[in-house]
Protein backbone atom coordinates (compact mmCIF):
# COMPACT_ATOMS: atom_id res chain seq x y z
CA UNK A 1 0.00 0.00 0.00
CA UNK A 2 2.79 2.40 0.91
CA UNK A 3 4.56 1.80 -2.41
CA UNK A 4 1.32 2.47 -4.33
CA UNK A 5 0.80 5.79 -2.49
CA UNK A 6 4.35 6.91 -3.23
CA UNK A 7 3.91 5.97 -6.88
CA UNK A 8 0.58 7.80 -7.10
CA UNK A 9 2.14 10.88 -5.49
CA UNK A 10 5.01 10.78 -7.97
CA UNK A 11 2.56 10.43 -10.85
CA UNK A 12 0.60 13.42 -9.56
CA UNK A 13 3.80 15.48 -9.42
CA UNK A 14 4.71 14.44 -12.97
CA UNK A 15 1.20 15.35 -14.15
CA UNK A 16 1.53 18.75 -12.48
CA UNK A 17 4.87 19.36 -14.19
CA UNK A 18 3.39 18.43 -17.54
CA UNK A 19 0.36 20.66 -16.98
CA UNK A 20 2.62 23.60 -16.15
CA UNK A 21 4.63 23.11 -19.32
CA UNK A 22 2.04 24.96 -21.38
CA UNK A 23 2.10 28.08 -19.19
CA UNK A 24 3.34 31.12 -21.08
CA UNK A 25 2.21 33.39 -23.84
CA UNK A 26 2.22 30.86 -26.68
CA UNK A 27 2.38 27.61 -24.72
CA UNK A 28 5.91 26.83 -25.90
CA UNK A 29 8.79 26.40 -23.51
CA UNK A 30 12.47 27.07 -23.82
CA UNK A 31 14.66 24.20 -24.97
CA UNK A 32 16.03 23.83 -21.43
CA UNK A 33 12.52 23.72 -19.92
CA UNK A 34 11.37 21.23 -22.53
CA UNK A 35 14.34 18.94 -21.82
CA UNK A 36 13.86 19.23 -18.05
CA UNK A 37 10.15 18.38 -18.33
CA UNK A 38 10.90 15.47 -20.67
CA UNK A 39 13.55 14.15 -18.29
CA UNK A 40 11.06 14.38 -15.41
CA UNK A 41 8.71 12.15 -17.37
CA UNK A 42 11.58 9.72 -17.99
CA UNK A 43 12.47 9.55 -14.31
CA UNK A 44 8.85 8.86 -13.45
CA UNK A 45 8.38 6.02 -15.92
CA UNK A 46 11.71 4.52 -14.87
CA UNK A 47 10.55 4.46 -11.23
CA UNK A 48 7.20 2.98 -12.23
CA UNK A 49 8.80 0.28 -14.41
CA UNK A 50 11.24 -0.68 -11.64
CA UNK A 51 8.30 -0.95 -9.23
CA UNK A 52 6.32 -3.09 -11.69
CA UNK A 53 9.37 -5.25 -12.39
CA UNK A 54 9.81 -5.90 -8.68
CA UNK A 55 6.17 -6.88 -8.38
CA UNK A 56 6.25 -9.07 -11.53
CA UNK A 57 8.97 -11.24 -9.99
CA UNK A 58 6.67 -12.27 -7.18
CA UNK A 59 3.64 -13.38 -9.19
CA UNK A 60 2.73 -16.68 -10.71
CA UNK A 61 2.96 -17.02 -14.49
CA UNK A 62 -0.50 -16.76 -16.05
CA UNK A 63 -2.18 -15.57 -12.85
CA UNK A 64 -4.82 -12.85 -12.58
CA UNK A 65 -2.26 -10.76 -10.70
CA UNK A 66 0.17 -11.01 -13.61
CA UNK A 67 -2.55 -9.86 -15.99
CA UNK A 68 -3.34 -6.92 -13.69
CA UNK A 69 0.35 -5.93 -13.59
CA UNK A 70 0.49 -6.08 -17.38
CA UNK A 71 -2.50 -3.72 -17.49
CA UNK A 72 -0.75 -1.39 -15.05
CA UNK A 73 2.34 -1.43 -17.26
CA UNK A 74 0.25 -0.51 -20.29
CA UNK A 75 -1.34 2.36 -18.32
CA UNK A 76 2.08 3.62 -17.18
CA UNK A 77 3.35 3.54 -20.75
CA UNK A 78 0.28 5.38 -22.01
CA UNK A 79 0.65 8.02 -19.31
CA UNK A 80 4.28 8.52 -20.35
CA UNK A 81 3.50 8.81 -24.06
CA UNK A 82 0.54 11.11 -23.34
CA UNK A 83 2.86 13.24 -21.23
CA UNK A 84 5.29 13.52 -24.12
CA UNK A 85 2.45 14.46 -26.48
CA UNK A 86 1.36 17.19 -24.03
CA UNK A 87 4.80 18.82 -23.95
CA UNK A 88 5.03 22.05 -25.94
CA UNK A 89 8.43 22.16 -27.61
CA UNK A 90 10.19 25.35 -28.60
CA UNK A 91 10.46 26.01 -32.32
CA UNK A 92 13.96 24.55 -32.59
CA UNK A 93 12.77 21.18 -31.21
CA UNK A 94 9.29 21.02 -32.74
CA UNK A 95 10.39 18.94 -35.75
CA UNK A 96 12.12 16.42 -33.51
CA UNK A 97 9.12 16.35 -31.19
CA UNK A 98 6.81 15.60 -34.12
CA UNK A 99 9.15 12.82 -35.34
CA UNK A 100 9.13 11.33 -31.85
CA UNK A 101 5.33 11.32 -31.74
CA UNK A 102 5.29 9.53 -35.11
CA UNK A 103 7.71 6.88 -33.85
CA UNK A 104 5.55 6.40 -30.74
CA UNK A 105 2.48 5.94 -32.95
CA UNK A 106 4.42 3.45 -35.10
CA UNK A 107 5.41 1.50 -31.99
CA UNK A 108 1.78 1.46 -30.78
CA UNK A 109 0.57 0.16 -34.14
CA UNK A 110 3.29 -2.50 -34.25
CA UNK A 111 2.50 -3.57 -30.69
CA UNK A 112 -1.19 -3.96 -31.54
CA UNK A 113 -0.29 -6.28 -34.43
CA UNK A 114 2.45 -8.11 -32.47
CA UNK A 115 5.08 -7.03 -35.03
CA UNK A 116 7.98 -7.04 -32.59
CA UNK A 117 10.60 -6.21 -35.23
CA UNK A 118 8.65 -3.05 -36.06
CA UNK A 119 8.31 -2.25 -32.35
CA UNK A 120 12.07 -2.50 -31.97
CA UNK A 121 12.69 -0.37 -35.08
CA UNK A 122 10.27 2.34 -33.89
CA UNK A 123 11.75 2.28 -30.39
CA UNK A 124 15.29 2.61 -31.75
CA UNK A 125 14.23 5.50 -33.99
CA UNK A 126 12.55 7.20 -31.00
CA UNK A 127 15.69 6.81 -28.89
CA UNK A 128 17.75 8.40 -31.68
CA UNK A 129 15.41 11.41 -31.82
CA UNK A 130 15.52 11.74 -28.02
CA UNK A 131 19.33 11.77 -28.18
CA UNK A 132 19.29 14.33 -31.03
CA UNK A 133 17.21 16.64 -28.82
CA UNK A 134 19.86 16.47 -26.11
CA UNK A 135 17.67 14.69 -23.60
CA UNK A 136 19.73 12.67 -21.17
CA UNK A 137 18.78 9.82 -18.92
CA UNK A 138 15.89 8.61 -21.01
CA UNK A 139 16.37 5.36 -22.88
Amino acid sequence: MRRRCRRQSAIAVAALVVSLVGCGSDGATTAAEYRANFETLCLQIEADIVDLGDRFRDVEQGSDEQLELAREQAAVTKQFTDGIADLRPPAELSGNHQQLLEHIADADTATATADFDAVEAASTAAEEVIAEMGIEGCS
